[in-house]
């Protein structure tokens, strides 16, 4: 826990914040005599005098990104509970995410409300492509210090990205990380997910339920980021685009002019691929890799684009 606490002093003291959070289970008077004395220097800036408070607490938290998945959990969240606190919290990893200002770019042009939290993470030196090693893992621990002594952590997996077991967004992660939590906290968490349904079936279920701002909420959505391209477009030749492209296009939303270049054209070689391993996946009717309703709603978007345009 001391950890986790000088964590926060070093990340909050050196980017000169006024404010720093602490969680609830430290003395707050002690803290801030303890900061007091610690800066008492004389190369301490002029002027400066931070304040130490206690985090904020929530009932239920969302970690959110400015991606499509974790706005439609947010807004999904607060229309679901709307009596109970609900706090949005983004975490900005340091090295390892290079794309994080496009990310709070998207926040403040969607209207999310966040609570920023910093953290020194360094980028992975062996080739772990966009993954960070247990990242995951630790956005649930900063989450659980914006919690009450109970309460629900939101985390915006959808159908097809929750396996049974094997990374840190399977069913099996999520059950061991309540354990800890709860065994270190002394917390009762709750970890929700979005694994009911794919990204295109939540655009649809979102839109119904604000249905008389739905023109309000495409707009947002389509604000949401999705790509790991530190351009403001999407560049259009990435997984994390096609998926994007096939979701709003599932949804009969047109989204192709965010794109550098059209995801059925800068994505050829996922194209090919998808159509081989779905088809495949549906004659054998195979899904343990590639849900059914995603297989279905990929290759309707591909045929569409293919009686349109002409095959590959």
């Amino acid at each position: 826990m001391l950890r986790g606490l000088a964590q926060t002093l070093i990340n909050n003291l050196c980017l000169g914040r006024d404010e720093i959070s602490v969680p609830r289970w430290v003395d707050l008077s002690e803290v801030q005599s303890f900061v007091d004395n610690m800066i008492n220097i004389k190369e301490r800036p002029e002027g400066y005098y931070p304040r130490v408070r206690y985090k904020e607490q929530f009932d239920i938290v969302v970690l959110v990104s400015g991606g499509l998945d974790s706005t439609i959990a947010y807004f999904l969240t607060k229309k679901k509970y709307p009596n109970l606190r609900v706090g949005a919290i983004y975490v900005k990893l340091g090295e390892a995410c290079s794309y994080s200002e496009k990310e709070l770019e998207a926040l403040e042009q969607i209207g999310i409300p966040y609570v920023l939290e910093e953290v020194f993470v360094p980028k992975p030196s062996l080739e772990w492509e966009h993954i960070v090693p247990s990242r995951n893992f630790l956005l649930l621990v900063i989450a659980s210090e914006y919690l009450r002594q109970e309460g629900r952590i939101i985390f915006s997996s959808v159908s097809g990205e929750v396996p049974r077991e094997g990374g840190d967004k399977s069913l099996r992660f999520y059950s061991q990380a309540k354990r800890l939590l709860e065994r270190v906290e002394g917390k009762q968490v709750v970890i929700e997910t979005l694994k009911d349904h794919t990204k295109a079936e939540w655009i649809e279920i979102i839109l119904d339920m604000y249905s008389d701002e739905r023109e309000e909420m495409i707009e947002k959505l389509k604000q949401t980021v999705s790509c790991f391209s530190t351009s403001q477009k999407h560049c259009g030749t990435c997984r994390a685009c096609f998926r994007r492209f096939v979701a709003f296009e599932t949804a009969g939303i047109d989204v192709s002019d965010m794109f550098e270049v059209h995801p059925m054209i800068g994505c050829r070689r996922f194209v090919q691929e998808y159509k081989k391993r779905m088809g495949e996946a549906l004659e054998r009717n195979d899904f343990s890799y590639f849900t059914k309703e995603r297989c279905i709603q990929t290759l309707q978007v591909i045929r569409k684009w293919e009686e349109t345009w002409g095959s590959f």
